[in-house]
């Protein structure tokens, strides 16, 4: 089985990049997707209907400065988000 995150967690130290990671993890904001067509593969998702809204609610539960974009993956429809402290400047658009 086959296992992927939504989400990048980057610029952070490992402590807390996994205590990011574990906290988004939890039932409460994200949940396992199974691809009916591929089912050796499941990826963790975000949940609600404004996934940005769970994402705020998690990320200002664990009282540390960090802004989230999402991210299209290359030429692909998927898109991820990425986690970063607020500090850090974004990256340019095309």
């Amino acid at each position: 089985m086959k296992e992927a995150k939504e989400w990048i967690i980057q610029g952070f130290n490992d402590k807390l990049k996994d205590e990011i990671d574990s906290h988004l993890m939890q039932d409460e904001f994200s949940y396992w997707f199974r691809f009916r067509t591929l089912t050796w593969y499941r990826i963790r998702r975000i949940k609600g209907f404004s996934p940005e809204k769970t994402l705020e609610k998690a990320l200002n539960d664990l009282e540390i400065d960090i802004k989230f974009y999402k991210d299209k993956q290359g030429k692909s429809n998927s898109s991820i988000w990425i986690i970063s402290p607020k500090n850090e400047k974004l990256p340019l658009k095309d």
